[in-house]
């Protein structure tokens, strides 16, 4: 619960509070997409495969319903979580 209360709800809730003349820019994150191999792009299936993935992928909406941009920069290094690998810089 604690995850949707941060990730989400706080986000939805700025979204809705905050005037339309505010310019919101969200950063989520490269887990929305799950396992993938290759390039990926904003056009990629979305596939979040734990609740942190989820709940940021549920905070874009609020976001993008304002005309708000969305960031979703990805890991580049590190021992990830369950549902991922580890990653090194090439």
């Amino acid at each position: 619960s604690l995850t949707r209360e941060v990730n989400f709800l706080a986000v939805k809730h700025l979204a809705e509070k905050l005037p339309p003349s505010v310019k919101l820019i969200h950063f989520s994150t490269c887990s929305v997409y799950g396992r993938a191999d290759g390039v990926l792009d904003e056009l990629s299936p979305i596939n979040p495969l734990g609740t942190y993935a989820y709940t940021k992928y549920l905070s874009e909406a609020p976001v993008l319903n304002r005309g708000g941009t969305i960031f979703r920069p990805g890991t580049i290094y590190g021992v990830g979580d369950n549902f991922s690998r580890i990653r090194f810089i090439r």
